[in-house]
C-alpha cells in the first residue's frame, strides 16, 4: 500500500524557482507556493504571485554580496503549490500538515504566498514554541473583520491568542485602527513602528530586533511585501506610504536569520505592475536564503549574535 506523506499529497509540481530543484533528500531549505487569495478587501490576485516570483526569480543574479553566498550553491528545492481549498479552514490545515512534514524532516520551509492569512495555519505548525517576527505596514490585530475572524486582516490577533502576544514582534508598522493600537498596548505585542524608526534611528531600531532575536529559542518570519513603500514596490494588495526601503528591509530580516526555523513571503499582487514588486521578492528571498547559509556554514563570524 502505497503511504504519501502530507507534502506529497497537498503539493503539486510548478515552474521551480530560481531553475532549479535538488531531490528533497538532498534540500535544506524547502519553497511552497501557497496561491491562496480568498479573504482579500482591496487588491486580490496574491493567488498568481507564487509562479509570478519565480519567473521573476530566473533572471536574478544569485551571488550575494552581503552574505559571500551563491544561492546556486544552496541545497534547496522548490515543492511546488499547496492544493489550496475553497475553504479557508481547510486550506490553513494543509498549510499546517506540510510545514509540519518539512520541519520534521529537518528543512526551513520557506512558503511564498498568497494573502497573509495563511501565516496563522504555518505558525501553528510549531505547536506555540515560537516567536513571530513580522514585516508589515499593518498590525493585522482586529478582532474580526467584515463578519470574518481568520482573515488578512485579523489572523495575527489570532497568532496572539496561540503563541501569546509577548512572542510576536511587528516592523514597519504604519498603519493601524484605534482597536489594533488598543490591543497592542494592553497585550503587550512588541513592535518598531516607522515613526519609531525614523525618531529613534536605524541603529536603535535594530537593537531593539536583536533583543527579541535573543529571547527566543526559534522564529518564524514573515514578511508582508506591503512593508516597503509603495514608490518602489507597488503591486500589494494593500499599499502604505511612508514605507521601508529595500535595504532596510533586508537589514531588518538579516537579524533574524539565525535563529529561524520557517518563513514565509505574502501579498504581492503581480497584476498592479510591471512585474517590478515580484522582482523585489524574488530578491528578497534569494537574500534571505542567503543570510540562513551563511549563519549555518559560518557560525565563527556570525556567532556573536547567537547570544
Amino acid at each position: 500500500m502505497l503511504i504519501l506523506s502530507d507534502r506529497e499529497l497537498y503539493c503539486s509540481p510548478q515552474i521551480c524557482f530560481g531553475g532549479y530543484r535538488r531531490a528533497y533528500e538532498d534540500s535544506d531549505y524547502v519553497i511552497l507556493g501557497v496561491p491562496f487569495d480568498y479573504t482579500s478587501t482591496f487588491r486580490s490576485g496574491a493567488r498568481f504571485a507564487p509562479n509570478h516570483i519565480r519567473i521573476a526569480s530566473l533572471n536574478i543574479e544569485t551571488y550575494s554580496l552581503r552574505f559571500g553566498v551563491d544561492v546556486e550553491e544552496v541545497r534547496v528545492t522548490d515543492v511546488g503549490d499547496l492544493d489550496v481549498s475553497g475553504n479557508v479552514d481547510e486550506t490553513l490545515r494543509r498549510t499546517r500538515k506540510v510545514v509540519e512534514d518539512l520541519v520534521a524532516d529537518g528543512k526551513i520551509p520557506i512558503l511564498i504566498g498568497g494573502e497573509h492569512t495563511l501565516t496563522l495555519g504555518s505558525v501553528k505548525a510549531f505547536d506555540g514554541k515560537v516567536g513571530v517576527v513580522c514585516f508589515d505596514a499593518h498590525l493585522d490585530l482586529r478582532d474580526e473583520y467584515l463578519g470574518l475572524r481568520v482573515s488578512h486582516a485579523t489572523f495575527m490577533r489570532r497568532i496572539c491568542e496561540s503563541i501569546g502576544p509577548e512572542n510576536v514582534l511587528i516592523v514597519g508598522v504604519r498603519a493601524l485602527c484605534r482597536e489594533e493600537a488598543e490591543f497592542a498596548q494592553e497585550s503587550g505585542v512588541n513592535m518598531i513602528s516607522v515613526l519609531e524608526l525614523e525618531n529613534s534611528g536605524l541603529k536603535k531600531s535594530i537593537e531593539k530586533l536583536r533583543r527579541f532575536v535573543k529571547s527566543h529559542e526559534r522564529l518564524y518570519v514573515s514578511i508582508d511585501m506591503d512593508v516597503l513603500d509603495p514608490s518602489i514596490a507597488p503591486a500589494v494588495q494593500n499599499p502604505e506610504p511612508e514605507g521601508l526601503s529595500l535595504h532596510e528591509l533586508i537589514g531588518f530580516m538579516a537579524e533574524c536569520m539565525v535563529k529561524t526555523s520557517a518563513l514565509d513571503l505574502v501579498e504581492v499582487t503581480p497584476v498592479y505592475d510591471n512585474g517590478v514588486t515580484c522582482i523585489y521578492a524574488a530578491k528578497v528571498i534569494y537574500e534571505a536564503l542567503s543570510s540562513l547559509e551563511a549563519y549555518r556554514k559560518n557560525l565563527e563570524i556570525y556567532g556573536n549574535r547567537r547570544a
